[in-house]
């Protein structure tokens, strides 16, 4: 649970920083700053959801033996 919990989070994250971004198209230094954030973010909740994937083909496959 607490994997899920944190791929939430990082979701969320992903979502807020998509938004602001949206919003502050003016200052190219700031969209560059909040882009690079967004990468790092979707690169962690990638990797999270993978990981979270794994744990759950295994606990099906534990589940149908």
């Amino acid at each position: 649970m607490k994997e899920y919990n944190e791929a939430s989070r990082f979701a969320d994250d992903v979502n807020g920083l998509i938004s602001e971004m949206i919003t502050m198209l003016s200052s190219r230094l700031e969209l560059e700053h909040h882009f690079t954030a967004l990468q790092r973010n979707a690169t962690v909740l990638k990797t999270k959801l993978s990981g979270l994937e794994i744990q759950l083909s295994g606990a099906y496959g534990e589940h149908t033996m």
